[in-house]
């Protein structure tokens, strides 16, 4: 086969894929920042096809066990569950289930997102509310 004719193939039946991050593909994206006694930090969100992407630093954080919980919604949503053993942390998860900026029920925006210490009391160490930012703030 000539290469001019396995690019068209490619073209035709590939699917383009660029790594989360990069927001080539992305179709919304959000921020919240999370505040709280002692605690700051910044998460971002990517909707990159069927997948909500969070990625962020949090600082304050003690060691521990810690929930990301999305509340506002029809049950809380659990982001994922991180082990602190210094801070300040990187927060990378990706969830199929959520969505951002489609406004239908599984919808993260305008939804408050809490760190809860999974010890005994699963006391709330921060909160913000994640709110829709355009591609060019997002990259600011």
């Amino acid at each position: 086969m000539s290469s001019k004719l396995l690019l068209v193939l490619f073209l035709l039946c590939g699917t383009a894929y660029a790594p989360p991050g990069t927001g080539q593909y992305s179709s919304a994206y959000g921020e919240v920042d999370l505040s709280g006694s002692g605690v700051s930090g910044t998460l971002s969100f990517q909707m990159y096809g069927n997948h909500l992407f969070t990625r962020g630093s949090i600082s304050g954080l003690e060691n521990g066990l810690y929930s990301f919980r999305v509340l506002g919604m029809a049950g809380d949503e659990d982001l994922g569950n991180m082990e602190v053993d210094s801070s300040p942390i990187e927060v990378d998860f990706a969830d199929a289930d959520l969505k951002l900026g489609d406004y239908g029920s599984m919808d993260i925006a305008g939804k408050t997102v809490v760190v809860l210490a999974e010890d005994d009391n699963g006391a709330r160490v921060a909160s913000g509310l994640v709110r829709l930012v355009s591609k060019m703030d997002f990259f600011d």
